[in-house]
């Protein structure tokens, strides 16, 4: 899970992560526009970041478009109204699926959903002021260091 205020670079990081999966790792990506939109600033912020590797990138919300994809992203849980018992359900339909999920967060800093979806997901990165911090990781081989991402 990616979460953090607006304007913070949840989307950007989103898309330099699902870029590093294809490029290394050869993983076929869906990103899930559904806040942004698939058109406008979300195609300026691809060529901004110099992205050209084959991330399908759709707007609508549409688990029947997952089956073919190894890593799905979706933009953000607030805006395709998805609640953390369907988020529960889509995984097990899709068990060799990793999905990334992008929350909103409160005025307060807070992820949107609260500890409902913490519990569900296997790691936690929190955007803020263009910093990325893993609060969250369940991956040994992962850490809990803050780092500059623009």
């Amino acid at each position: 899970m990616i979460y953090g205020s607006r304007f913070h670079g949840k989307s950007t990081v989103a898309l330099m992560f699902a870029d590093e999966l294809v490029k290394q790792h050869g993983y076929k990506v869906l990103y899930v526009a559904n806040e942004e939109g698939a058109k406008g600033t979300m195609q300026e912020k691809v060529v901004r970041l110099g992205i050209n590797s084959p991330i399908g990138i759709i707007e609508d919300y549409n688990p029947k478009l997952f089956r073919d994809y190894d890593v799905v992203f979706i933009d953000s849980t607030q805006t395709t109204d998805i609640s953390h018992e369907e988020f529960k359900e889509l995984k097990k339909q899709f068990p060799n699926t990793s999905f990334v999920i992008i929350n909103q967060a409160n005025r307060d800093g807070s992820s949107k959903g609260g500890t409902k979806w913490e519990h569900i997901v296997d790691a936690i990165m929190h955007i803020e002021n263009q910093s990325a911090t893993m609060e969250k990781n369940r991956f040994p081989e992962g850490s809990k260091e803050t780092i500059k991402i623009f």
